[in-house]
This record gives C-alpha cells, structure tokens and sequence, in this order.
C-alpha cells in the first residue's frame, strides 16, 4: 500500500478497516449473503472480505450493509482510526433529531438501491438466452418482495417526517 504513505491515513488504518469489512460480512452470514443485499458479484465482496487485498468499501456498500447487520461495525472502525468513536443518535431507539431521520433515509435509499441491482441482476440472467421460463418469472417475482418491503419502510419513515413537520439538516457550510 505505497499510497498510504503518500496521503497521510492514520498509521493501522488498513488492517482495522479489513477487520470491520470481514466481521461485518461474516455478520450478514458470508460473502453470498451480502452480495444479495448490495447486488455486488461474489468476486467483489470476496476481495472486501480478504484481509490481503486492497478493496475497501465504497460509502454506500458501507452503508447497506451496516444498516441490514444492524451495526456500524466499519463506520465504527473509521471512527476509531482517526481517534473518535461512534454512539447512537438516541438512546430510546426513535427517530429523535433531523440528524436521525436523514440517516433512516439515507439507509432506506442505499438499501434499495441494492435491491434494485440484485433485481437487475436477476433480470438480466433471466432474459440472457431470450425467453423466459415460469421458474425464471417465479425467480424474479420473490426479487421484487424485498424492494416493496423497502419501499413500504421509506413510505413509513417519511410519513413520520412529515407529520413531524418535516426537519431542516443543513449540509455544508454555506447558507444556501
């Protein structure tokens, strides 16, 4: 890793931020299992998930699989890294500040969004050979139960938004 060296990353940072990757992808059951909830090959999150290759996780790959395991098990190590560590928003488990209800979004989205490629996925091997058979459109029916689940979540999380008014979480410095 001679890029390490040249931008400056806290000294351990790799090792650390692999041990997050392995553990959170052994937390969802394995390397088949995160695939399914980001739409990634097998190839892919098998080189997040060797502790000698270079791949680390893009933001939202980070982001889906945090919120299906449940934990901040990598967003924690960065934290961590750079001498900070990670608490949770609020202690009763609801959606207390503006803060809180963008990161329910944010995870909703970024969940989705791996639904939606999994599904992409799913049709694009489907359709490879031109037709379509009745175990094929059985495949990709139970494909879409989970994103309409999502959507059914997101639709749930912005109506709480809005019967809360809705909440303004700036991003940046400026006031535009």
């Amino acid at each position: 890793m001679s890029d390490e060296a040249v931008m400056a990353l806290p000294r351990g940072w790799f090792p650390r931020i692999k041990a997050a990757q392995i553990a959170l992808i052994a937390r969802l059951g394995g390397i088949k299992y995160a695939c399914q909830f980001t739409g990634l090959s097998n190839g892919q999150m098998g080189n997040y998930n060797n502790r000698d290759h270079p791949a680390i996780m893009t933001l939202q790959v980070i982001t889906v699989l945090e919120a299906e395991a449940g934990a901040p098990l990598v967003t924690e190590a960065m934290a961590e890294v750079n001498g900070y560590r990670v608490s949770s928003p609020d202690g009763s488990g609801g959606v207390a500040t503006a803060a809180a209800q963008v990161a329910d979004v944010f995870r909703c989205n970024n969940a989705i969004l791996g639904k939606v490629g999994t599904l992409a996925v799913a049709v694009a091997d489907a359709l490879d050979d031109g037709r379509l058979t009745s175990n094929e459109l059985a495949h990709l029916s139970k494909q879409t139960a989970p994103l309409r689940e999502l959507l059914a979540q997101l639709d749930m999380i912005l109506a709480h938004g809005k019967a809360d008014g809705g909440q303004v979480l700036k991003f940046g410095a400026s006031d535009q």
